[in-house]
């Protein structure tokens, strides 16, 4: 796991532009990974930090290692805005019966306010990611509901 972390962050400084305030890394707990992510996120285009961007992250449950990646959309101006985004979170673990390596995709959205600052490069979230799971005869993993809200709380640093 600490080598994931790690080949993350090269991964992500290696791309990072000098447009102040386009990218940013948070820890979030709740949310896209169900438990605890780190993430980064980058905007795509260059108007007040608004607009589409994308997010990956990296987190751990268990035996799994969760991956989400999310396209966004930030409404609003200044240091208040509303974050809307759908993508998928993967899983990567063992099936407990047969010990193979499994992935499994699952379908997650982001509804969220977004407080940054980019003059003390903050970043603060809030809110929900609602989650669908697709469930198969042959999936690792046990849910007992196929949709669900999970609450998501975030804190960073704006690059």
């Amino acid at each position: 796991m600490k080598n994931l972390v790690v080949l993350f962050f090269i991964f992500f400084y290696s791309i990072q532009t000098q447009a102040q305030g386009d990218h940013s890394i948070y820890i979030e707990l709740g949310g896209a990974a169900l438990s605890y992510s780190l993430n980064y996120d980058m905007r795509f285009e260059k108007k007040d930090d608004a607009g589409f961007g994308a997010r990956i992250g990296i987190g751990r449950t268990d035996d799994l290692i969760l991956i989400p990646l999310h396209l966004n959309y930030l409404h609003g101006s200044g240091k208040h805005r509303l974050e809307l985004g759908l993508g998928i979170t993967t899983l990567f673990g063992n099936q407990s019966d047969t010990d193979r390596n499994r992935i499994y995709p699952i379908a997650s959205g982001t509804l969220m306010y977004r407080y940054q600052n980019t003059a003390e490069h903050l970043i603060f979230r809030v809110g929900f990611s609602p989650t669908f799971v697709p469930t198969s005869p042959n999936s690792f993993i046990d849910v007992s509901r196929v949709f669900w809200v999970w609450p998501g709380i975030s804190a960073g640093y704006i690059l």
